[in-house]
């Protein structure tokens, strides 16, 4: 495993972590325009004071806006805990400007977000969230739940992405207890029940031989599999890791715990690879429930409280679909490529 574990220190602000210097990143732009391009990443969402964000957050979001210009990014896909640490109250909240566009302000980013909500969000007002996506140009959030169909330039092909509710599917964290297993008494069993039913109609709809569907991703915010603080979730392991593999999915997308890792659990059929994006506001190098992932399933693991955090950037082209973590310099720490469905 491909990792680099440091001890917890009370630097989670990002206070004492060298400066970044964007004009040292050297990433290499796309060879042709013939793929998806976006970024991937989630807790991104500041603080509930003044100045809104953290230091993490506004210097990674510098990073992202570099790789995002040499990459030419079509959009970024968002995996929850936009405001930290209890959401937003209405669309007007100051935490939209303060905390999302203050910040993300480069003009790389000035792109689509594809947006789904976390369990510090469902703290709040995750329906003035969506409300949001009438008063932005850039902040996509129609629903709780929603499927988004991108053309893969050159091929009839097309990359389908699911964004899913999890607090809806599993229910929401104890606020006592930051690390804790989602409450399945906090959730409402129709919207359970009526969500996996949209789910595997969805991805029925994408796995159909009229469809041309070369890469399926479902995104959410709780990870199925984790080896860090808040470990697997075992309602999505249960429930969700049967349909991902049913209908070969390429990947499944998470936030919640803040590192960034690649699990790969075998599996005899089809191969799911499970990637976690969280470290863009505060950071955790624990890797407490390592032991519990299926046997061999952890490819890549990193956190750094010595740096200010990592994210993910994708790329879907005709013949492969790949993912490169990097860290707040724009150095590549990790990559996988996928083949086609």
């Amino acid at each position: 495993m491909a990792a680099a574990v440091v001890p917890l220190l009370p630097t989670w602000l990002g206070a004492g972590v060298q400066a970044l210097q964007t004009s040292s990143i050297r990433v290499s732009g796309p060879a042709d325009n013939q793929s998806v391009r976006f970024l991937v990443f989630g807790d991104w969402g500041g603080l509930p004071f003044y100045p809104y964000t953290t230091r993490i957050q506004r210097n990674l979001a510098k990073t992202m806006a570099a790789v995002a210009t040499i990459k030419n990014i079509d959009f970024v896909l968002s995996l929850g805990d936009n405001f930290y640490f209890k959401g937003v109250r209405n669309a007007d909240d100051r935490r939209f400007k303060r905390t999302f566009e203050d910040v993300y302000h480069a003009a790389s980013l000035q792109v689509p977000w594809l947006i789904l909500a976390g369990n510090h969000d469902h703290d709040g007002n995750v329906s003035a969230q969506i409300a949001y996506t009438k008063k932005s140009k850039r902040w996509y959030f129609p629903n709780y739940y929603y499927k988004k169909n991108y053309k893969i330039p050159g091929s009839d092909g097309t990359l389908d992405i699911l964004m899913l509710d999890t607090v809806l599917l599993c229910g929401n964290t104890d606020p006592e207890d930051e690390e804790s297993q989602p409450i399945p008494q906090k959730r409402n069993e129709a919207l359970y029940n009526r969500q996996f039913r949209w789910i595997n109609k969805q991805l029925a709809e994408s796995t159909q031989v009229s469809v041309t569907a070369r890469y399926i991703l479902v995104a959410g915010h709780y990870p199925i599999y984790s080896a860090c603080s808040h470990g697997t979730t075992k309602c999505l392991e249960r429930d969700l890791v049967p349909l991902l593999q049913k209908y070969r999915v390429n990947a499944y997308l998470a936030g919640h715990d803040h590192d960034l890792q690649h699990i790969r659990p075998d599996t005899e059929n089809w191969t799911v690879e499970y990637f976690i994006s969280g470290c863009t506001n505060f950071i955790n190098p624990s890797l407490i429930h390592r032991r519990s992932l299926p046997r061999n399933s952890l490819k890549f693991a990193w956190a750094s409280v010595f740096s200010y955090g990592g994210f993910a950037y994708m790329e879907a082209a005709t013949d492969s679909m790949a993912i490169t973590f990097y860290d707040s310099t724009g150095k590549i720490l990790h990559e996988n490529v996928m083949k086609p469905r």
